[in-house]
């Protein structure tokens, strides 16, 4: 176990550091990518759609904010399930080896996805303080919503690792299927325009917890039982994907 845990930390680290050597700004351009994001949607959504924020509508900060709280999760969604099907096909030569713990690799690909969704956060703290969005209570609340996503995430980062071996069209699935999570919830909207009738289709969607647990836990709104209830599910969530994981395991070599 305790072999397993450093492997881990190493892998990560050579995975982060894999995927912004060379560039310029290094491991700053997912924070650039960020704010461009925020920046692009927060002109669409508030500026020409005018997408009204409580009863009287917010100004352009308030609006922002919120827009950022739902694209925290939701980019941090987007990594897992967009690089999740190629994480096994791309590991061919580690995979083949008959003592090497395959099943860390997802974890690997989920835990760089989490550092950049914790930098994210912090930009959204920072931000939210500035513009006078956020209490005390969101330092500690915000952080305790990423416990949830990260095991939702594991889950995805081992159903979609082992079935892209057997089925490789889901790598091209991934992205249509992220863009569909995204319209889905209210990442750019907020929920209480959703028609009534559709609310149970967005209930649905693991993104709209995370959207709306974080813009409650900005102003220091956090339901514990709710926040329980959804570790308990994704938990069996991640248990399924690594059950999968683990039934499709020693097929892997041979289709790779």
């Amino acid at each position: 176990m305790r072999q397993d845990f450093w492997l881990t930390w190493e892998l990560t680290k050579r995975e982060v550091a894999q995927r912004y050597r060379g560039t310029l700004l290094g491991v700053l351009w997912p924070v650039l990518y960020a704010v461009l994001f925020l920046a692009i949607f927060s002109f669409v959504f508030t500026i020409v759609l005018r997408v009204r924020w409580g009863q009287e509508g917010a100004g352009v900060a308030t609006s922002s904010v919120m827009i950022f709280c739902g694209m925290v999760p939701y980019l941090f969604i987007a990594e897992i399930m967009g690089r999740s099907p190629a994480t096994i096909l791309g590991a061919a030569n580690l995979v083949k080896r008959v003592r090497f713990p395959v099943h860390l690799l997802p974890v690997v690909t989920v835990n760089a996805g989490l550092l950049i969704a914790a930098i994210n956060l912090v930009l959204l703290l920072a931000f939210a303080f500035v513009a006078g969005e956020a209490n005390a209570g969101a330092l500690v609340f915000m952080p305790l919503i990423l416990i949830p996503l990260y095991v939702f995430a594991l889950g995805v980062g081992w159903l979609f690792s082992a079935v892209a071996v057997f089925f490789r069209d889901l790598g091209q699935i991934a992205p249509v299927l992220v863009q569909m999570m995204m319209f889905l919830a209210p990442v750019f909207y907020p929920s209480t325009i959703i028609p009534q009738d559709f609310l149970p289709i967005f209930d649905l969607n693991p993104l709209t917890y995370f959207v709306e647990a974080l813009r409650d836990a900005l102003v220091g709104r956090f339901d514990a039982l709710l926040w329980l209830r959804m570790i308990a599910t994704y938990g069996i969530f991640a248990g399924l994907g690594w059950f999968v994981f683990h039934r499709l395991r020693s097929a892997f070599g041979d289709l790779l």
